[in-house]
């Protein structure tokens, strides 16, 4: 029936994310950004080695800055770069994102950064969920390797993208769907129902500053 969970938390003052698991089982994998308030960022080096020792596999979120997707020369160059460091540092896949000028996926950003992970696990993240057409767009990711994708079919929250998710699932590529955003519990069976291979869960905490951040 695939996967469910993701629990999210802080390590060393950044968001993580402990996932995909079925329930009632441990955590099989990590996926690890900076701001999640943002939807995430980069996380540094030091970050990614501290959840690499924990001993569970880590997916590590590759996205230079907030905002939209559609990245520049120099930006997609960095994030190559992260993705080299992230493989060193023992990650077991990247969590990337990049779409052109018309806003559907590109495809030479995309080879490139696939290419840097050297082999290992690529998810695209829900940079998926603002393409114009994303059934054409899951047919692309499938010819270029990508091995699952982050989505909530659209939607502001991911059981209202049901329908979508399901005709998804129903295309047949390959690329593992997996259904987040906005997602709440209730929500996980009729997803699963649908078909996808894994659902994206965050259960943060806020807490309070140790101390003041200081004036401006």
């Amino acid at each position: 029936v695939g996967s469910v969970g993701e629990i999210s938390g802080t390590v060393g003052g950044s968001a993580w994310l402990a996932g995909p698991t079925v329930a009632g089982q441990t955590p099989t994998a990590f996926r690890i950004g900076e701001l999640a308030a943002t939807g995430g960022l980069t996380p540094s080096l030091g970050t990614i080695e501290q959840v690499v020792a924990v001993g569970l596999p880590v997916h590590v979120l590759v996205r230079p800055r907030a905002g939209g997707f559609q990245h520049d020369a120099d930006e997609i160059a960095l994030m190559a770069v992260d993705v080299r460091h992230a493989v060193r540092a023992g990650a077991s896949g990247v969590v990337v994102g990049v779409l052109d000028a018309r806003g559907d996926v590109d495809r030479d950003a995309v080879a490139r950064l696939r290419d840097a992970a050297d082999g290992r696990d690529v998810t695209f993240h829900r940079a998926l969920d603002v393409v114009p057409d994303r059934l054409a767009a899951l047919r692309t990711l499938a010819d270029l390797g990508v091995r699952r994708v982050l989505t909530s079919g659209g939607a502001a929250r991911t059981i209202l993208g049901l329908d979508e998710l399901a005709a998804m699932v129903r295309e047949e590529t390959g690329v593992e769907i997996m259904a987040g955003g906005g997602l709440r519990a209730q929500d996980v069976a009729p997803l699963l129902v649908a078909g996808v291979d894994a659902v994206h869960l965050s259960a943060s905490v806020e807490r309070d500053d140790r101390g003041p951040a200081g004036p401006g």
